[in-house]
């Protein structure tokens, strides 16, 4: 069972008044204004305790880099940019993040049309089973990011629906998920937690209800 539902916290303060600096000084000299703004966005998110740990993941930080010309710019300030979107991710690492490629189980994995095999069990994360993981390490890192985007037809979905979000669900102790997948209204449950919900609460009150898996549902325990 998760705990009550928790912001990321603010990371270090003595690292979040150097990464400020680094932001402005890349602000005041000649950028790209939507790539620095995306990246102070971020890094603003990351500095205040209140944000819900369901809005980072792992790679975001570059991420922000992705899809902007970088070649014109001094190779100072393209170092300067790639150190803020390296903090990033590593201040999310810090705080227990991993990358959901190794958080995500078979199931899950097929789930967002990943072809990726098993050893063990279809239920347990990918990491837990090359070892690149402790179970610890991969039951908190599902916790801070709580959901994913699922291919919205293997729940009972419209065609008209690509992706919905759906519970990356507790493990037990033994690494094993406790239950399939279940599909959330992710803005009702964000709302509810921003009210001072727990987790089960969010959850119950944001549960999609009275659509039927598909019959191709991987790995379908009922």
């Amino acid at each position: 069972m998760y705990p009550a539902l928790k912001s990321i916290g603010p990371i270090n303060g003595n690292a979040k008044k150097a990464i400020l600096a680094r932001f402005t000084s890349l602000y005041s000299s000649r950028a790209d204004r939507l790539l620095v703004e995306g990246m102070g966005a971020i890094i603003c998110k990351l500095c205040d305790a209140k944000s819900p740990s369901w809005q980072f993941s792992v790679g975001m930080g570059m991420k922000s880099l992705s899809g902007f010309n970088l070649w014109p710019y001094t190779d100072g300030w393209k170092k300067t940019a790639r150190e803020l979107a390296s903090f990033i991710d590593n201040a999310l690492r810090a705080k227990g993040y991993r990358g959901n490629g190794s958080i995500l189980t078979w199931q899950e994995h097929r789930l967002i049309g990943s072809t990726i095999d098993y050893m063990v069990s279809p239920y347990m994360p990918i990491g837990i089973e090359t070892g690149k993981l402790s179970i610890e390490e991969a039951k908190l890192a599902r916790e801070l990011v709580v959901f994913e985007d699922f291919i919205a037809c293997h729940f009972g979905n419209s065609p008209a629906l690509f992706y919905v979000p759906a519970l990356l669900e507790p493990l037990d102790a033994n690494g094993l998920t406790v239950r399939d997948p279940r599909q959330i209204n992710s803005a009702k449950f964000s709302l509810l937690a921003e009210k001072g919900a727990l987790y089960e609460e969010a959850v119950e009150g944001s549960l999609v209800r009275g659509l039927e898996k598909s019959g191709n549902f991987p790995a379908r325990r009922d």
